[in-house]
């Protein structure tokens, strides 16, 4: 019976067997060492750039009134998309006549780019005048302090002086005192005695 010679390897054999295993031994090597590539950074990143606490920003007219402002115990900034995640924001909009809207969230994000500001969860912001406080209650609210507007798709609860209002999606114009219920709007009014 013949025996194969990688059972019984003759000596040329042994040295073949060598030079493959010394070979594969310094390939491994130096795939080893060979440093990883860095994971690419993703384009919509939300990698943290910068952090402050006790944070009060606030803008005015030319005649140097508050037209808004805000604050908020912490704020975070991310590059890409660039903008501003402030937590627990509490904020102020001033009106053209009358006593200004204030209000709050968990959170609101500013995006650079633009002068929209995205206010989410738990969304309340009220206006206190001589017949009572007028509280608009919603989900989500993009505002543009700029131009003293905001509106949301969301479910809207709307509370003054005599009136509860429930709908769906509103259009605010807070320079203006005026309000648009969008879509599915049913409340009760109980006129002043």
């Amino acid at each position: 019976m013949r025996h194969s010679p990688w059972l019984r390897p003759e000596p040329g054999h042994w040295a073949g067997l060598l030079a493959v295993f010394a070979i594969a031994a310094i390939a491994l090597w130096q795939w080893q060492d060979r440093p990883s590539p860095a994971p690419a950074r993703a384009p919509d990143s939300d990698q943290l750039e910068a952090y402050a606490r006790e944070v009060r920003l606030q803008a005015s007219d030319e005649n140097g009134a508050v037209t808004w402002q805000v604050e908020a115990p912490t704020a975070r900034y991310f590059e890409r998309p660039a903008r501003w995640a402030l937590d627990t924001p509490r904020w102020v909009l001033a009106t053209a006549d009358g006593p200004p809207w204030r209000g709050r969230s968990r959170l609101a994000r500013s995006m650079l780019d633009t002068d929209r500001v995205e206010v989410i969860g738990d969304v309340i912001m009220q206006r206190m005048q001589p017949a009572g406080v007028t509280r608009l209650e919603t989900a989500y609210l993009k505002v543009r302090p700029g131009r003293s507007q905001a509106r949301t798709p969301a479910a809207v609860s709307l509370h003054g002086p005599g009136y509860d209002v429930d709908a769906i999606g509103a259009r605010l114009w807070l320079d203006e005192e005026r309000l648009e219920l969008l879509d599915d709007v049913a409340g009760h009014y109980q006129p002043a005695r």
